[in-house]
């Protein structure tokens, strides 16, 4: 009889062992889940960043290119501008000549 309590025992105490370090396993794997997570959303936060970054430079690069073709667009509507003035002042003074 003391045999079977003693069987039962050890068979109880096996049981509550399993039971901790099974307990232990769990919340070693919850810590490194939550570590790869936070691993995971820094990675993630840096990734969002620098593609954050070369946007903004992409555009800036961009918006710098819009502004040289405007300057010279610019150039070219005033030198045209200045021709027409001239030909016009030219046009004026054949005009005068011929009257």
């Amino acid at each position: 009889m003391q045999y079977i309590f003693l069987i039962i025992g050890l068979m109880i105490g096996a049981i509550v062992a399993y039971i901790l370090s099974n307990s232990k396993l769990n919340k070693r794997v919850e810590t490194r889940l939550k570590e790869a997570e936070s691993q995971a959303e820094a990675i993630k936060r840096d990734k969002l960043l620098e593609v954050k970054e070369k946007f903004l430079n992409k555009k800036a690069e961009l918006e710098k290119e819009v502004q040289q073709r405007d300057f010279k667009l610019q150039q070219n509507e005033n030198r045209l501008r200045q021709k027409e003035m001239q030909l016009n002042q030219r046009q004026e003074e054949l005009q005068r000549k011929n009257q």
